[in-house]
């Protein structure tokens, strides 16, 4: 009888795809004052983002007032308010009765337009300076809740969780669509389902990447406009911007560390799954034990 032999292929490029990524993972632990810095901002933004309580709590004196202001407010500029605003939808709309196609190059809505045009920016114009006196006047009462109050900290945080959940909302769409156009393509064909997996975990990981940074561009797009409108000064809007920026960012690199150890931990274990299948048998038999195949010999 011909010898038998096992044959042992190299792992393939999932199973060194999984073993380089824990690698990276495990081997890098940031040592040095740096990193004790940047650990303690980390751990400062997310018990700041998430946990803290906020400085001041507003009392029913400071309320009463913000009652008083706001109501004040609307009563002194709700008539011009509601006078600019109903002039600027009419000047929309008049204007959207004459922008027809091609209108440069019809008569009388030639003439027309650039006019009803001119009348919308006026009406934009005016409706702006009523809503920036109008805004003024609401930030006078809201200052009197103070930017650091739990008002102000959790105005902050829903603005920051709206802007995160639009972050995994683009994130969660561009995944599913990468890997849709993914299976359509020719070198899914030549990919192992393992494969296939990995590669779309590590599309999945780069959107999420994408998202969540934007998700903190926008919070901090937002903030300037939101202390603005409690009238805060100039220092302490600054270190309220600095804190909302460090907890922001403290909670997306958690998000992602925690995203990306799921992917990696999911893509070790199918790797070691598919890597059993790399241990095959030379033309489907088994080998012998040595002393078997001596003593086949001898005779």
């Amino acid at each position: 009888m011909a010898s038998q032999q096992q044959v042992y292929a190299p792992p393939g490029p999932a199973a060194r795809a999984s073993s380089s990524l824990g690698l990276s993972f495990l081997s890098y632990v940031p040592t040095g004052p740096r990193a004790r810095i940047f650990g303690s901002l980390w751990i400062f933004g997310l018990l700041s983002m998430l946990l803290l309580p906020a400085p001041f709590k507003v009392n029913e004196s400071d309320m009463k007032q913000y009652n008083l202001l706001s109501e004040s407010a609307d009563v002194e500029t709700l008539d011009s308010f509601s006078q600019a605003r109903n002039a600027l939808i009419r000047a929309e709309n008049a204007l959207y009765d004459v922008e027809v196609f091609f209108w440069r190059f019809r008569s009388p809505y030639n003439k027309l337009v650039p006019k009803r045009r001119r009348d919308r920016d006026l009406a934009l114009r005016a409706f702006k300076d009523i809503e920036a006196v109008r805004n003024k006047k609401l930030a006078k009462a809201r200052a009197k809740l103070g930017l650091w109050s739990d008002f102000g900290v959790t105005e902050a945080r829903t603005s920051f969780w709206k802007s995160f959940e639009s972050g995994k909302v683009f994130a969660t769409r561009q995944s599913f669509w990468d890997g849709f156009f993914a299976l359509l393509s020719g070198a899914a064909r030549d990919e192992s389902m393992v494969e296939f997996l990995i590669r779309w975990f590590m599309m999945g990981i780069s959107n999420f990447t994408i998202g969540m940074i934007m998700a903190v561009c926008i919070f901090c797009w937002r903030l300037p406009s939101l202390i603005a409108s409690f009238d805060a000064g100039y220092l302490s809007g600054t270190f309220f911007f600095a804190v909302c920026a460090v907890g922001a960012v403290a909670v997306v690199v958690t998000y992602l560390l925690l995203l990306t150890g799921a992917a990696a931990g999911t893509v070790y274990v199918a790797a070691k799954t598919a890597g059993v299948g790399n241990l095959r048998l030379g033309g489907g038999r088994r080998q012998r034990p040595a002393f078997v195949r001596y003593h086949h010999h001898q005779q």
